[in-house]
């Protein structure tokens, strides 16, 4: 099977329960939202097939694998995560929650990242984390239709949406938020302060 792959590359894990943690990431192509923050040039892509993918996995430390993107549920991803875990490796997905996918459940570990109150009611009951960025339009309102659509059982978590010009703000509000609500936690994106991939 081929897949259309954005980037892969090896480093630690820069935000939410696995911050500071090595991993291999792959980084799907496609997306089905069109965010002005987003930092994924996700329309470009090589071609690879799941045996070129665990042989760059492979070469590396890693045991743990990410499959990101984009919006990497718009691929059909069965056959890579039969070869990752028929090697060993632990499966995370970090996805935005909007497409509907059988493969949920075939994951170690979800990140969920709601872009709007529109998700797919699997990716909310198979995730782990939902981690809501602050400096979205609208962002509360976000937070708020989730929690009471979709009765969430997994961590929450706020995150700053790191922009050059509202970043400070965007990190006090989300602590703030924090404060007054204590179901959730404070989910910096670390890499970005500490500027590694």
């Amino acid at each position: 099977m081929q897949y259309k792959v954005n980037d892969t590359f090896y480093s630690l894990q820069g935000e939410g329960a696995w911050t500071g943690a090595p991993m291999f990431f792959i980084r799907l192509s496609g997306c089905n939202l069109n965010c002005k923050f987003c930092d994924t040039a996700y329309k470009t892509y090589v071609e690879y097939d799941e045996d070129q993918l665990v042989e760059m996995v492979d070469g590396t430390a890693a045991e743990r694998v990410v499959i990101t993107g984009g919006e990497p549920m718009l691929q059909s991803v069965g056959t890579l995560l039969k070869a990752l875990h028929d090697k060993g490796y632990t499966i995370h997905l970090e996805t935005n929650g909007t497409v509907f996918s059988p493969y949920y459940p075939d994951f170690d570990f979800i990140a969920l990242s709601p872009k709007s109150a529109k998700l797919d009611i699997g990716a909310v009951d198979w995730a782990d984390e939902l981690k809501f960025l602050v400096g979205l339009p609208d962002w509360e309102k976000i937070i708020t239709e989730v929690v009471d659509t979709y009765h969430p059982t997994a961590k929450l978590r706020v995150m700053p949406l790191a922009t050059k010009v509202d970043w400070e703000k965007n990190t006090q509000e989300a602590i703030n938020y924090c404060l007054t609500h204590p179901k959730f936690s404070l989910c910096p994106q670390t890499h970005k302060y500490l500027n590694f991939k």
